[in-house]
């Protein structure tokens, strides 16, 4: 493959995820939350509790940022912070009451359009990718380290 077929290749994975990124976060404006807020919600609806390291993780976002997320979940009552019995050094974090009904709602919702999404893709094609999409990453990753 030519060098101008890399490029190209580089614009299209940009252009696609920028279209998929715009759905998602329209429809999510629309549950009052950004995207990164929506992150730790829906990291939360999934697994359950998790200490603010693992939500970071997951959510890939920096601490800094995670606090100011959490304080703004935690001002919704959507989230709350606990004492870690395990780890009286930290906290864990985890839905409220009002954020099971919330998330309840708006996950499913939010999964029926990215469905819509992906639709065009067969489930074959969805796995493809997938492979694709995950050893371009890792090797970027590895590359990263190197620059």
């Amino acid at each position: 493959m030519d060098e101008n077929q890399k490029l190209k290749l580089m614009t299209i994975l940009l252009k696609t995820s920028n279209s998929v990124q715009h759905i998602a976060k329209e429809q999510i404006k629309s549950y009052t939350c950004n995207m990164t807020e929506f992150g730790v919600l829906e990291a939360l609806h999934q697994k359950g509790r998790m200490t603010i390291k693992e939500l970071r993780e997951r959510v890939l976002i920096p601490s800094s940022s995670m606090t100011y997320v959490l304080d703004q979940l935690c001002q919704k009552k959507l989230i709350e912070r606990v004492k870690n019995e395990e780890d009286k050094r930290n906290f864990l974090i985890r839905l409220t009451n009002e954020g099971f009904k919330y998330t309840f709602k708006i996950i499913p919702e939010h999964y029926e359009q990215m469905e819509k999404v992906f639709d065009v893709l067969s489930d074959d094609e969805i796995e493809n990718l997938q492979v694709l999409l995950k050893k371009l990453g890792y090797y970027a990753k590895e590359l990263e380290g190197a620059v």
